[in-house]
């Protein structure tokens, strides 16, 4: 009975874990949605100030008109770079079309400002992809509950082979499946508190871990400094 407790309580715990990993992805997810919407009407408010008779603003119009049809599913978005090829030129070459017109003057300064919306729009849109990520590996996680539940059934199957007389080769067996399932056990919580410590240091990716952080960091720039290796 008291193994029979503890395999229900790593089915619980590896359950509600995956739970909370799926439902905070997805949130995330709808969050950065919203986000990523609201950086668009608040592109087209900067956009209204300047003539359309330049044409660095006309795409830029047509790019923000054409992203908003963008629903959730089409996430993530690998074609980022092409949807804004028309812009880029514009964007590109400061000696033609470093100005825009407003109202009837020319804003040097505008090519950086649609720089600055286009580049958090960008940031936006790579955070949902991450979210879409998480998602896809939350597999790893289901995998983790699916062998917690087959643990517990085969550890129902064997309390209920107990209540019948078994052959004397089945014996064996019997008596040392406890100490199966509790190893198996100890094992998949071992698993779990592992996913967690790495799920919490996913999350503060601004910590400097050291050698004992993720392997994803251990190469990241430090101090506004990048690494150099020597060949």
């Amino acid at each position: 009975m008291a193994i029979g407790a503890i395999m229900a309580l790593v089915v619980s715990v590896s359950f509600a874990y995956v739970a909370f990993f799926l439902n905070q992805s997805n949130n995330r997810k709808h969050d950065l949605y919203f986000r990523f919407k609201l950086g668009l009407f608040e592109f087209d408010k900067f956009l209204k100030d300047y003539s359309t008779s330049d044409r660095l603003i006309s795409e830029s119009e047509a790019l923000s008109w054409d992203l908003k049809f963008l629903k959730l599913d089409d996430f993530p978005l690998l074609n980022w770079s092409q949807r804004i090829d028309a812009v880029t030129p514009h964007l590109t070459k400061p000696d033609d079309n470093s100005a825009a017109l407003r109202d009837g003057k020319i804003d040097p300064n505008a090519v950086n400002r649609i720089l600055g919306h286009l580049g958090y729009l960008e940031d936006v849109v790579s955070e949902i992809g991450m979210m879409c990520i998480r998602q896809i590996i939350a597999g790893r996680h289901i995998h983790l509950v699916a062998k917690a539940l087959v643990l517990l059934a085969l550890l129902l199957g064997t309390l209920t082979l107990t209540y019948f007389p078994a052959p004397a080769w089945l014996l064996p067996a019997l008596y040392t499946s406890p100490l199966l399932f509790t190893t198996a056990a100890v094992m998949l919580l071992i698993e779990l508190s592992d996913e967690l410590v790495r799920e919490s240091r996913e999350t503060l990716s601004f910590v400097a871990w050291g050698d004992d952080g993720p392997p994803e960091q251990s190469d990241s720039p430090k101090d506004g400094k990048s690494r150099r290796r020597s060949p």
